[in-house]
Parts: structure tokens; sequence; C-alpha cells
């Protein structure tokens, strides 16, 4: 979160931090309907936080997750063509055949100008969503399942400098290379300068090549921002 703290300020943006209370805002009916998944949650919250902010008169509201990690503040410039912005994501993933990259959408950093009728059509269609939701609804269903799946019939502007680590990268990039981290390299195609940690899979467990298990803990993430903040702009380039 500091490295975010520390851009904004470096690019001459208001900073923010929105801790719990964030939450409050969101209709009693939703949050039973979310069953206390703070992914869902959050997912609404941030969408009423920057329709609030641009409200009171800010020309541009971003969101940044809390761990995602600015790694090359300076070459951290966003676009300012389109009037929304949400971020391109490659999953590298593996099955029986061998490794998999998924093109999809996420919400880790979002952007909405003044004036852009994204914000409230992706307000109404959360609330449609978890309205009509039976059941538990998927962590995800509310970013990245409904923002790539709209994706493939009306494009969404994304910022392409931005990633997401799977756990398979996220072990590549501690032990210093390997066949996921390779994959993210050769399908992002652009040099990356912040990227999406994924601390909320913290605790779980993964099989590594050799039949042992890889965890995500917080010894993992620190050391990712250590690597990535030694590396700066050099670390993932086309």
């Amino acid at each position: 979160m500091e490295t975010t703290r520390q851009w904004a300020a470096a690019s001459g943006y208001d900073y923010v931090f929105l801790d719990d209370v964030f939450f409050e805002p969101l209709p009693g009916w939703f949050k039973a309907k979310a069953k206390g998944v703070k992914t869902l949650l959050a997912d609404l919250a941030r969408l009423l936080a920057a329709k609030k902010l641009l409200t009171e008169g800010y020309q541009r509201a971003i969101w940044v997750d809390a761990d995602v990690v600015v790694f090359a503040p300076k070459e951290l410039v966003l676009p300012r063509e389109s009037l929304y912005y949400f971020c391109r994501e490659v999953w590298i993933d593996s099955d029986a055949q061998g490794l998999i990259a998924r093109q999809l959408v996420n919400n880790c950093v979002c952007i909405f100008e003044a004036g852009n009728a994204f914000l409230d059509f992706y307000i109404e269609s959360v609330l449609k969503i978890a309205e009509m939701a039976k059941g538990n609804m998927l962590p995800q269903v509310l970013s990245t399942v409904f923002l790539s799946n709209l994706d493939q019939l009306v494009p969404i502007p994304k910022l392409t400098m931005i990633g997401l680590f799977s756990p398979g990268v996220i072990r590549d990039i501690v032990k210093g290379g390997g066949h996921y981290l390779t994959a993210f390299k050769q399908t992002f195609k652009t040099p990356v300068y912040a990227a999406n940690i994924l601390s909320s899979f913290s605790g779980r467990s993964y099989n590594n090549p050799d039949g042992t298990k890889f965890q995500l803990n917080d010894a993992v993430f620190n050391q990712v921002v250590d690597i990535l903040l030694a590396a700066g702009p050099d670390f993932i380039k086309p």
C-alpha cells in the first residue's frame, strides 16, 4: 500500500485510504447476499466510493487494491483516452496437457472519469446480479467473471501495464524463474510496472512439479514485494 501512496503523491493525485468503513454504504440485502465474502462486498463498495468522489468534485477516481505493488512508479503513467479502464489479466495455470494462459479482465485497478456512463451501468449490473443470485455467489462473479464476459461482447478499455500474478507465477518469482513466469512474460507482451500479488489467496497451498507443496503466506508475499522493488521496470519486459 505504501508503494501506491508514494506513486500517487509523485503523480499529483490525492490519496484516500479506505478501511472496512467503506462497506457501510452497502445495502443490507446486498451484504446478506454476499454472506461475508469480502471480495464481493469490495466489488460494489469500490464503485460506490468512486461515484461519491466524482460527485464531490474530483475529475478522476482511481481504485487500487491493497495487494497491488507499484514497483516502477516513474514508468506507471495511466492513459486518459477512455473515460474508464479496468485491468488486462493473463492468468497462467496448468492442466494435464500443460500450461494454460487465460485472457481475462479484472478490477484490481480501475479508473472512472467524471461523466463516464459505465460506472452507473456497472453498479446497476452488480446489484441486479446479486438480486437474482440463488445460493452462494462465486467470489469473482461481480468482477473478473462479469467484466471478462462483457469484454467478449463489448471490448472494455484495459490497462496493459498492470499485471496479476497467479500462484504459479508467484512461486516462480520467489525461486528465481520457471515455466509459469516465462509463460506470463510471453503472453502479456507489454511492460509491467505494477502487479496484484494475490494476497487474498493467503493460506492456500499448491502442488509443486516435484510433488511438494507451495504455500502462499505473508513471508512469500514479502519476498515478492522485495524482488519486484529491487528489479523495478526491468522485471517484466516484452
